[in-house]
């Protein structure tokens, strides 16, 4: 098992990334929303809730495990 680097946890870093990420994704959907882009054809409809949709929650998320 590898010992934490400064006092930092790697799998805690890798959610706080995923949380980054998801939330950057809703911020570009939003973006082509505003500017009637058509984008929700591109996804199925679930997978485009998942992957535009979340960012709220990982916004909650990341302040969670920070």
């Amino acid at each position: 098992m590898k010992e934490p680097r400064g006092g930092r946890l790697d799998g805690v870093d890798v959610l706080r990334g995923l949380c980054v990420l998801q939330v950057m994704l809703h911020h570009i959907h939003l973006r082509f929303r505003l500017n009637d882009y058509p984008v929700e054809d591109a996804l199925p409809g679930f997978l485009n809730q998942v992957m535009f949709w979340s960012g709220y929650y990982a916004v909650i998320m990341f302040f969670v495990i920070s």
